[in-house]
């Protein structure tokens, strides 16, 4: 039986970011099962970090998954928190050389774009149900928006979320 935390997740991809279309490229790996999914429950920064870097190694080991979140369930409840926790992740991950393979996506259930209201609908695109760290492979992302003007989805998006 899976977690509660991996099943409320992946009723959220499903019902809002398949769904809705938020994501256009999200159904394929998620239909196909080729997402890991990891719950995160260390207390210490440099545990935490290390989950993101085994995910990672993962993803590298084995071609045939394409993405991954890590789902923080007891920690991060403060947006501004999981925010700082985020950018010290990608400076780290910067450092280690994996942002030349990797991308990292953050959601959390506060999550508020910078420059927008908080009450903003658009914000719901980076609204999860529980603070997680998506893990892209960027020769995929590559792959997927070529040819794609991604503002056209943002700005989608945007509108969508506001008039919903």
């Amino acid at each position: 039986m899976e977690n509660s935390s991996i099943d409320r997740l992946k009723v959220w991809i499903d019902q809002f970011i398949i769904n809705f279309n938020i994501c256009p490229f999200a159904k394929p790996s998620f239909t196909n099962n080729e997402i890991l999914y990891r719950i995160n429950q260390a207390d210490e920064i440099e545990d935490q970090i290390a989950g993101l870097v085994f995910l990672m190694k993962d993803l590298i080991e084995n071609e045939n998954i394409s993405n991954g979140f890590v789902i923080f369930e007891n920690e991060y409840e403060k947006f501004d928190d999981y925010l700082e926790f985020f950018y010290t992740a990608e400076a780290i991950i910067e450092q280690m050389n994996y942002h030349l393979d990797f991308q990292l996506v953050s959601f959390h259930p506060n999550y508020q774009f910078n420059g927008m209201e908080k009450e903003d609908p658009a914000n719901q695109r980076n609204q999860s149900p529980l603070p997680l760290i998506h893990i892209l492979r960027i020769d995929e992302v590559a792959r997927a928006i070529e040819g794609v003007d991604t503002k056209l989805i943002v700005d989608r998006n945007i509108k969508f979320l506001r008039d919903k």
